[in-house]
């Protein structure tokens, strides 16, 4: 199961992203109510795991 990592934090790098894989059926995200906005629009049906906590390593 291939992993994208996405740069930026408004939501445009994710809305782009969408529009080239729309067969997306799960997002693992963090809290960024930017995301949770774009996820919601682009595919309303998406399942969406929302992390509390981020590692840096």
């Amino acid at each position: 199961m291939p992993i994208d990592l996405l740069v930026g934090r408004d939501g445009s790098t994710l809305k782009a992203w969408l529009k080239q894989n729309p067969h997306i059926k799960t997002v693992t995200r963090d809290r960024a109510s930017a995301y949770a906005k774009v996820l919601s629009e682009e595919l309303p049906d998406v399942m969406q795991i929302v992390f509390i906590f981020t590692r840096i390593y």
